[in-house]
């Protein structure tokens, strides 16, 4: 225990002993914590607005006014096989003419064209959801064929195809650019460590030589430096939090009204993974901090 405090003692004391450099290691620390940090909520965003569209994003396949109950279920079947089918609603004529009129109520012109007609003018309707995106082409595809051209009329998808290739581009482009950003702040915080670590171990190298003279061992003389990097980690990670949280209390209004009355409320979401979200930025500061320490001491403290 003794010994324990003492290494505490010195990782405290060569985090304050050079203050300069600690105060620029951990501003790093803090820069490429919160960077990543907002990177990961940018993920939730535009995961929430994937959501979103793909909830208003469907294939609507417009039937023959007059196919048969036998016909319209030969079709519905031969969707729900298909893995990539979430859900079917179907809508009948009368159902999709009471629709029409619940929608242009406001519009007396529309509504008595409507009424002046011999018959229902509109078709029955499957609205068809796919598990994916990328599933609504493969969907199309398998169902446009000849053996239900006398039952479909149309497929109401080429509408919604582009919407869903820049849909899935764009998921996988911020998958991308978060993992490859969040790599090199990394990078660029264990330099920064690493050469502040090893500054304090040649500035202190009197000291350690003569705290081996007189019997430390190599593990004595090496923890303080740990203890110094982790002490880097806690306190930009704790920075990187103090500065998100308010920003996203901030911003998250602002995001609610871009993505719609569907979206999830981020500061809600923020809130309620408050301690998941703090933990993960404390070990992903401390794990950087370590790294950095074990490597410099690795390579340095050896040749004193």
């Amino acid at each position: 225990m003794i010994n324990l405090l003492r290494i505490l003692k010195f990782g405290v004391k060569n985090f304050f002993r050079n203050i300069w450099l600690s105060t620029a290691a951990t501003s790093i620390m803090i820069l490429t914590i919160f960077t990543v940090s907002v990177l990961v909520m940018l993920n939730l965003v535009g995961a929430m607005a994937v959501e979103t569209v793909k909830e208003k994003v469907d294939i609507s396949i417009y039937l023959q006014p007059d196919a048969t109950d036998s016909q319209i279920n030969q079709v519905k079947n031969k969707l729900l096989s298909l893995p990539e089918v979430k859900s079917i609603d179907y809508t009948s004529k009368d159902e999709a003419l009471k629709e029409f009129q619940r929608e242009h109520k406001e519009n007396d012109l529309i509504l008595s064209s409507i009424l002046e007609l011999d018959e229902n003018p509109l078709q029955p309707t499957l609205t068809v959801k796919a598990r994916y995106p990328e599933d609504y082409a493969v969907i199309a595809d398998i169902i446009n064929v000849d053996e239900y051209k006398t039952i479909i009329s149309k497929i109401d998808f080429d509408d919604n195809k582009e919407v869903i290739n820049r849909l899935t581009d764009l998921t996988g482009t911020l998958r991308r650019v978060g993992i490859g950003l969040s790599a090199i702040f990394g990078l660029v915080v264990v330099l920064v460590v690493y050469n502040t670590i090893r500054l304090t171990i040649y500035t202190q190298k009197y000291e350690i030589r003569i705290m081996k003279l007189v019997g430390a061992t190599n593990n004595f003389v090496r923890l303080p430096f740990i203890v110094e990097g982790i002490i880097y980690g806690l306190v930009g990670s704790i920075g990187a939090f103090a500065i998100l949280y308010p920003l996203v209390e901030y911003f998250s209004p602002f995001v609610s009204n871009f993505l719609g009355e569907q979206s999830v409320d981020m500061l809600a979401y923020f809130s309620e993974h408050i301690a998941v979200i703090f933990l993960m930025e404390i070990a992903a500061g401390v794990l950087l901090g370590v790294v950095s320490s074990l490597l410099a001491v690795r390579r340095y403290v050896k040749s004193i």
